[in-house]
């Protein structure tokens, strides 16, 4: 679905990326005696769901309609809202909050106030 949303420019773009979030909005509760690797496990889609809003996010920043990308960001920060909203400390949920913080600050503007992602530590792609 994400190589889809990537090469989608149509109307079916939204519902596409929306199919990923409802995935992506998935209950990340987890029980009290889990160890890490059966809760990455358990939470596989939810990851793949994110780092595939973040790759779109990241794609579709360079790519016009400018509505898609103000789309994926709408759907990433609601995520991060809830992630809040209902408290998530497992370690799932933090990675999940890195792979978005490590999106959004990734970010940079130029002095022609054009919005690029920073590649490397010293590339920026506008």
């Amino acid at each position: 679905l994400v190589q889809l949303a990537k090469k989608c420019s149509g109307e079916h773009f939204e519902k596409i990326v929306y199919l990923i979030f409802k995935v992506a909005r998935r209950s990340l509760d987890v029980p009290a005696n889990i160890t890490e690797a059966a809760e990455e496990e358990m939470f596989t889609d939810v990851k793949t769901a994110v780092s595939g809003l973040v790759s779109i996010f990241k794609f579709k920043l360079f790519h016009l309609p400018t509505s898609h990308v103000s789309y994926v960001f709408q759907l990433l920060l609601t995520h991060m809202k809830k992630q809040y909203e209902l408290s998530y400390t497992s370690h799932m949920a933090a990675l999940l909050r890195i792979a978005v913080f490590d999106c959004l600050l990734s970010l940079r503007a130029n002095i022609q106030l054009r919005l690029g992602v920073q590649v490397t530590e010293d590339a920026v792609e506008f």
